[in-house]
């Protein structure tokens, strides 16, 4: 039979296009969204006997680092569950196997990779990035836009002067920092070029002033 999965998903492009697939090809009879930490817990607190495979998103409202996978292991529900994510650090992939998940899929894994893992796990098959690949989810790749972006903040630059800089839209600049904020696990603007200058993503010459510079925009990642 068919499995039933749980998708916990807050971005509805993501979710819905992932739904669409695994009913589309055959792989699941019954698919269900969890947009929130809470959505989530609220499905498998209704039966969480129901669900053959839960797809996990690590970075859904209401929930922060891996608290929301340590909640469903608490429950017993690990060995059903694959962690997919941006959230791509080496410590959590270690700390869900130890966990004993299913697996980890990094969002940013070449389509015919993420096509081959999410089937493995599918027929109950763990999947967790190699050696290799965890090297490379050690480095967050961020788009020659968002460098770009990043450099524009040590400036001091706000979003609405980003986009003049750019020559695109304040929308879509606000967009690219958010991308970037989460491709870094950072909480802010300044934290975010913090943790590309100690990785090596940027110059460090840039850095100089990043109390001050950066500091003059938004550093809570608001338009400014």
């Amino acid at each position: 039979m068919m499995p039933r999965i749980l998708i916990v998903e807050d971005h509805p492009l993501v979710s819905d296009a992932t739904r669409d697939l695994l009913l589309c090809d055959g792989s699941a009879r019954d698919v269900e969204i969890a947009a929130t930490a809470a959505e989530a817990l609220a499905h498998v607190s209704r039966d969480d006997e129901a669900w053959d495979l839960i797809l996990l998103d690590l970075d859904v409202p209401g929930a922060r680092g891996l608290s929301l996978a340590h909640e469903l292991a608490q429950r017993g529900l690990a060995g059903r569950t694959c962690i997919v994510t941006a959230l791509s650090r080496p410590g959590y992939v270690d700390e869900a196997k130890r966990l004993g998940f299913l697996g980890f899929i990094a969002k940013s894994s070449p389509l015919k990779a993420f096509g081959d893992e999410l089937q493995r796990v599918l027929h109950g098959i763990q999947a967790f990035p190699d050696g290799e690949r965890l090297r490379q989810l050690a480095t967050p790749r961020l788009t020659r836009q968002q460098h770009r972006v990043l450099e524009l903040l040590a400036q001091g630059l706000s979003s609405k002067q980003m986009a003049r800089a750019l020559d695109i839209s304040e929308g879509t600049v606000n967009n690219h920092v958010n991308a970037m904020l989460r491709a870094l696990g950072a909480s802010n603007r300044l934290q975010a070029f913090s943790k590309a200058v100690q990785l090596g993503l940027v110059d460090s010459s840039l850095a100089i002033d990043q109390s001050g510079a950066v500091g003059q925009s938004d550093v809570y990642g608001r338009p400014g």
